[in-house]
């Protein structure tokens, strides 16, 4: 059957998905918690855990969810041979087609309500997970100018040249994925998030392959000397740093509140205490928002950062001792 004969196909995506602070995440997570019978949420909440600090990100999880975990999604790549603007074209809608979302990289200097348009050349990617022929556009999602993650409809010819583009001038190697959720019934491992738990508390890594950077409890040490050389050479971090950091806690809550859920004891105490944790990271994005205004309060911040660093210390310590 001919793509073609379908005048529209839009695949099911959350907008508000767990996270939303970096594409890959956003564009993940949209794609996981639009499923209703929520088949994905005991491999998501098994993982997203730990916090890494490194060059790359300032803050971002060890153990994410990414597109080649096999328990969650089928996943594969754009034939490296294909550039042409038919093939990508018929290629994207076939795989839309077939489920599957597209997670592409553009040339955000042609793509209107994008930061760089027509400013600069930057590549950044975009989410497009359907289209409509008789309008010519394809559903996307991605950050418009204002750098809020939203839904916005693109000309389809618009974003084939952009995409043309990066996979012909390959200046940053360009990422192009096709994903979809498997929805297989995912396991909650308590073992793994116990042992997530230890490591957050000891600084260790995950995953075998060690990025360069800090992880968990230190994570905030290293933020905290990224706020200070940031401040003395008079530059702004990423706000996403500080969304990503927010994100984090409410996913940990809402962690600890599923956990309770399927009947694991958790007691009263360590979830108004992680209540005030979330409370605390919403203030600090806040806050970093009035300093790249006013450039004041930026040692406020780092003490409420180790107020965060402190009280988890001691919650994650204790919640080893009881689960």
């Amino acid at each position: 059957m001919q793509v073609e004969r379908f005048t529209e196909i839009k695949l099911a995506y959350n907008i508000n998905s767990p996270f939303k602070s970096y594409n890959y995440l956003a564009f993940i997570g949209g794609a996981l918690s639009s499923d209703k019978k929520e088949t994905y949420l005991g491999e998501y909440m098994s993982n997203h855990i730990l916090l890494l600090s490194n060059k790359l990100f300032d803050i971002n999880c060890d153990d994410i969810v990414d597109f080649r975990n096999k328990k969650v999604f089928y996943h594969n790549c754009l034939n490296k041979n294909i550039k042409d603007k038919i093939e990508i074209k018929s290629e994207i809608l076939k795989k839309i087609y077939n489920g599957y979302y597209v997670s592409a990289t553009v040339d955000e200097f042609y793509i209107p309500n994008r930061s760089a348009y027509k400013r600069e050349r930057a590549y950044h990617d975009i989410l497009i997970y359907g289209f409509n022929l008789e309008k010519n556009v394809f559903y996307t999602c991605g950050y418009d100018i204002t750098e809020k993650f939203t839904s916005m409809d693109y000309d389809i010819d618009l974003i084939i040249s952009s995409i043309e583009i990066c996979l012909q001038e390959r200046h940053t190697k360009p990422h192009f994925h096709f994903f979809k959720p498997n929805y297989r019934k995912s396991h909650f491992d308590l073992e793994k998030v116990k042992d997530s738990f230890t490591k957050y508390i000891c600084c260790q890594p995950i995953k075998n392959r060690v990025y360069d950077g800090y992880y968990g409890l230190s994570a905030y040490d290293n933020l905290i000397n990224i706020i200070k050389m940031s401040d003395i050479n008079n530059k702004t971090l990423r706000w996403a740093t500080f969304s990503m950091l927010y994100e984090h806690k409410k996913l940990m809550l809402q962690r600890f509140e599923y956990m309770r859920n399927i009947g694991i004891f958790l007691n009263d105490s360590i979830l108004e205490e992680y209540k005030e944790v979330v409370k605390i990271a919403r203030i600090i994005e806040m806050m970093y928002v009035k300093y790249t205004l006013t450039g004041e309060g930026i040692k406020k911040i780092e003490d409420k950062i180790k107020v965060i660093r402190h009280l988890e210390n001691e919650i994650f310590t204790e919640l080893i001792k009881i689960i």
